[in-house]
């Protein structure tokens, strides 16, 4: 019995870290762009969200379908 147990454990171990690790990472992301937004502006952070889908020296132009 006992060594089924430290079978089911070692093979639960590892979804259970990476589930983990996922979890974390996306926290982490998550707290960088917040960090991120907040040190601009609103506006600014607005802005410059919106001129990444323009093409570059034409910013009344933008990047898609019409």
């Amino acid at each position: 019995m006992k060594k089924i147990a430290s079978r089911l454990r070692n093979w639960l171990e590892f979804p259970v870290l990476l589930a983990g690790l996922i979890i974390a990472g996306g926290l982490w992301g998550f707290e960088e762009l917040m960090e991120m937004a907040r040190a601009t502006t609103p506006h600014a952070f607005d802005t410059e969200i919106l001129l990444a889908f323009r093409k570059a020296g034409q910013p009344d132009n933008p990047i898609g379908p019409a």
